[in-house]
């Protein structure tokens, strides 16, 4: 099946600002409350719960010096001046949107107008609002409650931030027949207008539509009732889990989109299950074709076939020959780091990975016993290097083993309590151990070792791999925020990210051109110029894509530094 994902789909920026603010609150692991749940879906509560942010429903003298979050909807006046008279440190994760209505309520209120809010009544956005008239306003649902209003002198209109816009105009058009004087305010939020305009414009682009999100969700149970009205077939889920797959295969394109508080994680995994689909696919060839690429790929098999054929490339710019032992070297000491890497992350990430920690977990015992043979390879190509390369790599794997271990007791007051605590770690400690590989391992055996050359194959190998691995963490920001995984992306944001990766790898490309212009290195080494160019490509494509066809988006990535083997052979042979 072909899938196309609305532009809209996942967080909306006052959600995103809730739970950064809560991941934020919830560093020091003290105990986070939320007064009601911080958004409506329930994957990311369960990641919350896990990082101690548990919600309630009422709050009372206990919660003196207490953190206390105020969530996205917003809560009345009385409730704020409650928490402040307690003595709880209040986080307010107010959307901006939802704080302008209560700011237009508070001033047209004063001013006398009878306030009227277009909405869900119930909703606890609405149920803050009416708090800011001190509960004089009157909710109104749909057209007929607006034709049964009684006449008021003047009225200010405001609407729930989520409303359906052409629901909000036939409202608004009614409630001005029963006033003297009505101010509007079009209080529905430009989120939830390019949601809606989305949604409308995948009807005409698609045979059916899946939306995504918590059924308890307002703004994403209007998308669904946009999308039937339309006469689109419309299949509104929470999870990949609820997708009827041998439904949905009857059509040949599926739209999905999703609401403001639906994790990408939910819809990366939806648009997987959708994209891999084929009728039969466990009899079918091309089901078969298919599950091996994912096990090349969930497996790191291909990852590290792509590592070896990087050694190639390198040997042959740094001008040494490049013997099997190092080729089988780079594939087999990466395989057990990554393998464990894989699992660590899926304990970290079970929720946000659910679709693809039950297959690595069925044959984890699998995975691990290569993992277990692959080190052991490993161990025995180095002690035939000699006893300095076995030492190198033996303590190299000791110090990868301490990545996730807290070296610092739980006891005291310190945030980094492991390696893996350290902002961009991750992504730097995978970097370093590709260079130390693809380059430090075969160099240290030659002559000219450490020689500029050595260092420009390191420089490149580096950027190579920090890139992909950077690229890949942009499409799992939000799951690595809640489980306090700080990336690169996490670390100063998806905008600066991508022009830090653009900086490096201008930087290395404008290297190879210096270098081999001075006669450093042979003129012909600019043909991995290529790759670099192809890098550049996929950190403007992928990276703007969200990153929800990760398992093909991986692929492209490692393709590239294949790719890097390939030209070698070809031309610096």
């Amino acid at each position: 099946m072909k899938v196309r994902v609305a532009k809209s789909a996942g967080f909306c920026m006052g959600v995103r600002k809730a739970m950064d603010r809560v991941i934020e609150a919830s560093r020091g692991r003290e105990v986070i409350y939320t007064l009601g749940p911080l958004v409506h879906n329930p994957q990311a509560l369960e990641m919350l719960e896990a990082r101690n942010v548990h919600l309630t429903k009422e709050i009372d003298k206990s919660y003196k010096d207490k953190t206390v979050v105020i969530r996205a909807h917003g809560v009345p006046p009385e409730i704020r001046k409650q928490l402040k008279e307690i003595g709880s440190r209040v986080v307010d994760g107010t959307c901006p949107n939802v704080l302008r209505s209560q700011g237009i309520i508070k001033k047209y209120y004063n001013l006398g107008y009878s306030i009227v809010i277009v909405g869900d009544r119930g909703h606890a956005e609405i149920d803050a609002l009416l708090g800011y008239t001190d509960n004089t306003g009157t909710v109104i649902e749909n057209i007929d409650e607006a034709q049964k209003l009684p006449h008021m002198e003047k009225v200010c209109v405001v609407a729930q931030t989520t409303l359906n816009i052409a629901g909000f105009e036939e409202i608004t058009t009614e409630i001005s027949k029963h006033t003297d004087e009505c101010y509007v305010s079009n209080t529905i939020c430009s989120s939830t207008e390019r949601r809606q305009n989305d949604i409308r414009g995948l009807a005409e682009l698609t045979d059916a539509t899946v939306v995504v999100g918590g059924k308890n969700s307002a703004n994403t149970n209007r998308l669904a009732e946009i999308s039937r009205e339309l006469g689109q077939p419309t299949y509104f889920i929470e999870d990949s889990s609820e997708l009827d797959l041998e439904e949905l295969s009857r059509y040949n394109e599926i739209g999905v989109t999703a609401g403001a508080s639906t994790p990408q994680w939910v819809i990366q995994e939806v648009v997987d299950a959708l994209s891999a689909y084929t009728p039969d696919m466990r009899r079918s060839f091309t089901g078969f074709i298919k599950s091996v690429g994912f096990l090349a790929v969930e497996g790191n098999f291909f990852s590290c076939l792509s590592a070896a054929a990087l050694t190639y490339a390198m040997c042959l710019l740094m001008l040494i020959l490049p013997k099997i032992q190092f080729l089988l070297m780079s594939f087999f000491y990466l395989f057990p780091m990554h393998t464990i890497n894989k699992y660590l992350e899926i304990n970290w990430k079970f929720i946000s990975m659910k679709e693809r920690a039950p297959f690595i977990r069925k044959y984890w015992e699998v995975f691990l016993g290569c993992a277990v043979v692959s080190l052991l390879i490993s161990l025995i190509i180095a002690w035939q290097s000699g006893i300095f390369i076995f030492s190198l790599v033996s303590i190299s794997y000791l110090l990868g083993g301490f990545y996730s271990v807290n070296i610092i007791p739980s006891g005291w007051n310190i945030r980094f309590k492991s390696i893996r605590d350290i902002p961009g770690s991750k992504d730097i400690m995978i970097a370093t151990a590709w260079t130390f590989a693809v380059v430090f391992l075969p160099a240290i055996t030659h002559d000219s070792f450490p020689g500029l050359i050595t260092i420009a194959g390191g420089t490149y190998v580096f950027i190579l791999v920090f890139s992909k691995a950077t690229i890949l963490a942009i499409g799992g920001v939000q799951s690595d925020k809640l489980v306090g995984l700080e990336t690169i992306p996490v670390l100063i944001g998806k905008v600066y990210t991508e022009k830090l990766l653009y900086a490096l790898n201008i930087f290395l490309a404008g290297g190879l051109i210096i270098l081999a212009f001075f006669n450093l290195l042979n003129f012909r080494v600019l043909v991995l110029l290529l790759p670099v160019l192809y890098m550049i490509v996929c950190i403007r494509l992928l990276s703007r894509k969200g990153l929800f066809f990760r398992l093909y988006h991986q692929i492209v990535l490692d393709a590239d530094i294949f790719l890097t083997g390939v030209l070698a052979y070809m031309f610096l042979r």
